[in-house]
């Protein structure tokens, strides 16, 4: 769920049935953020995306690559190079699942598809 509304978080939080103990990853997807940009194409149907003045490229690597070395701490990181062609490719949160020794993918957007499924395949290949 996304929301600005603290109040409505609240309510369905709340209405949610208990937990059922800890969710735990056995390791971390993460794309990183070279080449990231406004895409107006997204901005379009992205209020959180169009309400963006501006991007800080090299705070968002600078951030990312701290996150990276907390999650390593952890878990295994397994860290994919972002792509200046799709440059609102950095957020892997849609359908991402392994079954060995396949990937499953399947991107929000018609316009992700292709540079993530790429991606994942030549990264297991190699």
């Amino acid at each position: 769920m996304i929301t600005r509304d603290a109040g409505t978080f609240t309510t369905l939080a709340r209405a949610c049935a208990p937990d059922f103990g800890p969710a735990t990853a056995r390791a971390a997807f993460l794309v990183t953020p070279e080449g990231f940009a406004r895409a107006e194409e997204s901005a379009l149907d992205n209020r959180y995306m169009a309400d963006a003045a501006c991007y800080h490229c090299d705070s968002a690597l600078a951030e990312h690559r701290a996150l990276q070395a907390a999650l390593a701490t952890d878990v295994p990181v397994f860290a994919f190079a972002g792509d200046p062609a799709t440059p609102d490719a950095v957020f892997p949160n849609n359908v991402f699942a392994t079954a060995r020794p396949e990937a499953v993918a399947q991107p929000g957007a018609p316009r992700r598809a292709g540079p993530v499924h790429l991606h994942v395949r030549d990264r297991q290949r190699a």
